[in-house]
């Protein structure tokens, strides 16, 4: 009994400096909450590149890269899902995941969008859909960037 209130306790992040939780012992958990910070920052720089070309015509290349990222990322956070289910870590940590998993569906739905506006007959302004998704990308790229860093420090990856 002992051991299962030490390691609720480790679990929760709530824990002195001298016992280490497995969060902190995970070398996995690091590598992808660093990768979190990192995405966010380049979907930041993405979303504002974006914003001062709407047709994405000098950042092609950079676009298509991101895109192909995202999809890696998505498949990166459905593998950290299961290994951190499996190794039973703290609620906290399948946050971020669930959310890449989550909002990068949503984002191949409204992708496909288009197509289905005009299945429908619905239409609406290119300049306002521009500015929601630049303004959505910048905001959804600051909370990854912050929450990833939340979690490094709430549990003390590096300390």
């Amino acid at each position: 009994m002992h051991k299962r209130r030490e390691h609720s306790v480790a679990a929760s992040g709530l824990h002195g400096s001298r016992v280490r939780s497995p969060e902190q012992k995970s070398v996995f958990l690091r590598l992808y909450f660093l990768l979190a910070m990192l995405y966010g920052l380049l979907g930041f720089l993405h979303s504002l590149l974006i914003r001062n070309d709407p047709q994405l015509s000098r950042y092609a290349v950079f676009t298509e890269t991101v895109g192909m990222l995202s999809f890696v990322f998505v498949l990166f956070s459905v593998a950290a899902l299961v290994f951190f289910w499996q190794y039973r870590f703290a609620p906290l940590v399948f946050v971020l995941p669930w959310y890449y998993v989550i909002f990068q569906t949503l984002l191949i739905i409204i992708n496909y969008l288009p197509l289905l506006r005009n299945l429908v007959g619905l239409s609406f302004q290119a300049g306002l859909a521009h500015t929601i998704f630049t303004v959505i990308g910048i905001a959804t790229s600051l909370f990854e960037f912050f929450f990833a860093f939340y979690v490094i420090e709430r549990l003390r990856l590096f300390g």
